[in-house]
């Protein structure tokens, strides 16, 4: 072990922290859906360890300098940097293969990390639908018309129009519009805005 074994801890941490805002960002609404689960442990203790894996090789290798020179050799500083310059290790290629068309595909751990993390990306994706789904049953058993349902999303957008990001606004009424399902009116609704507000906007008394 090159370094202190507090920079490693402060490496693993840094690195969890920053994929737990990453993933709390991405499910900002849908967290409980999402990510309360095993499989979000793993994924989270899975970035952290490799986090610390940056580190280990950052300070074992003497001509890597993956976090800046403005760091020197404060071990404890560049495993925070480790945490969060993940994406500069991901970058690093393996070798480059030439593609029939003439281009170049660069292999590397970007592109080997980049499969992996799609499979947990899907798994969460997989996870939150069938238990936002599910979650939404009492609902769907009282909000049984489409076109009901669906003004009571749009009227939420008329309502509260200054206070909603204009790209976000449009997405929102082209998914309530193009819903097929009250069901997926709620859903959409729920992935924007968040239960407390769908429990608002669809009392169940």
């Amino acid at each position: 072990m090159k370094g202190p074994l507090t920079a490693y801890v402060v490496a693993l941490f840094t690195g969890g922290l920053v994929v737990y805002v990453e993933l709390a960002t991405r499910y900002f609404y849908t967290q409980k859906f999402a990510l309360r689960n095993l499989l979000a442990c793993f994924y989270l203790v899975l970035r952290a360890l490799l986090s610390a894996a940056l580190f280990h090789v950052i300070i074992s290798v003497n001509d890597l300098d993956l976090v800046g020179k403005f760091l020197v050799d404060e071990p404890h500083l560049k495993a925070i940097a480790a945490g969060l310059e993940w994406q500069a290790f991901l970058r690093l290629r393996i070798f480059t293969f030439r593609m029939p068309d003439g281009n170049d595909l660069p292999i590397g751990v970007e592109f080997l990390w980049e499969k992996i993390a799609r499979l947990f990306e899907k798994r969460f994706e997989d996870r939150e639908e069938i238990a936002l789904f599910a979650f939404l049953e009492p609902f769907k058993q009282k909000y049984q018309d489409l076109n009901a349902t669906r003004g009571i999303a749009l009227q939420y957008l008329d309502l509260y129009d200054s206070k909603l990001d204009a790209g976000e606004k449009v997405t929102m009424r082209t998914k309530f519009t193009e819903a097929r399902t009250p069901e997926e009116v709620m859903y959409f609704f729920v992935k924007f805005r968040g239960l407390k507000l769908l429990e608002q906007r669809f009392p169940l008394v």
